[in-house]
C-alpha cells in the first residue's frame, strides 16, 4: 500500500511538471496595457487586456526596452525574422503607442506609431512626448 502512494504521488508530481502553470508572465505598464512574456524574457510582446490575459497583441515579440506614463507608451523591438540572411540583430523598430484618448474596449481609441530611429525622435517631437519619458525597462534584446 505504502508503494502505491510514493507511484500515485510521483505521477501527480511528474505530471504537474509537465502540464503545469503556464510559463508566461505579465506586468501592467499604464492604463489597460501589459507587458507579456512567454516561457522567458526574449519572447516579449504589449498587448491590450483588461487583466493582462486574453487580450489583443500591440506589438509582437521582441519588445527589448519600453518606457511608460499615463500618456504614452513608447518601445524598442527586434522582428521576429526566420530567414537567417537577414541579420535580425541590426533591426531596431521604434514605437509610441499615443493612449492619451483611450477608451477601455476600444482599439481605435489609441494610436500605434512605428518608426525609424529617425523617424522616432520626429514623432517625438509632433507628439510632444516628455523628454524625461524614457526606456526604463531593458531585457536583452538579442533574439534568440
Amino acid at each position: 500500500m505504502k508503494n502505491y502512494f510514493i507511484i500515485l504521488f510521483s505521477s501527480l508530481l511528474l505530471t504537474s511538471c509537465l502540464f503545469g502553470d503556464n510559463p508566461s508572465e505579465s506586468t501592467n505598464l499604464t492604463k489597460d496595457f501589459w507587458l507579456n512574456w512567454f516561457e522567458n524574457k526574449t519572447n516579449q510582446s504589449i498587448i491590450c487586456s483588461e487583466n493582462g490575459n486574453n487580450g489583443h497583441i500591440v506589438i509582437d515579440e521582441t519588445v527589448f526596452a519600453v518606457g511608460f506614463n499615463n500618456d504614452f507608451i513608447i518601445a524598442k523591438h527586434r522582428p521576429k525574422i526566420e530567414n537567417d540572411s537577414i541579420k535580425k540583430k541590426e533591426i531596431i523598430n521604434y514605437y509610441i503607442i499615443d493612449i492619451r484618448n483611450y477608451e477601455r474596449g476600444n482599439s481605435k481609441s489609441y494610436d500605434v506609431h512605428l518608426l525609424t530611429e529617425k523617424g522616432y525622435q520626429i514623432m517625438r517631437n509632433y507628439l510632444k512626448v516628455p523628454k524625461d519619458l524614457t526606456f526604463t525597462i531593458i531585457t536583452n534584446p538579442q533574439n534568440k
